[in-house]
């Protein structure tokens, strides 16, 4: 959060991006849609996506 209250100074008009999509985790094995990261792992790191990723700018 750090990160983007100081990147705001340089672009103050910019919003992050959210990919939402569908999702499975390898590790334990849950699908779920949203941002890349599996609130049973704790992590994103073993999800791959599982249908095509619509970029959506979220407010703020």
């Amino acid at each position: 959060m750090r990160l983007i209250s100081r990147l705001r100074r340089f672009v103050p008009d910019a919003r992050p991006r959210a990919d939402k999509a569908d999702w499975h985790c390898s590790q334990c094995s849950g699908d779920y849609y949203g941002e890349r990261y599996c609130v049973n792992c704790h992590t994103g790191k073993f999800s791959i996506v599982t249908t095509p990723v619509a970029c959506i700018e979220e407010v703020i």
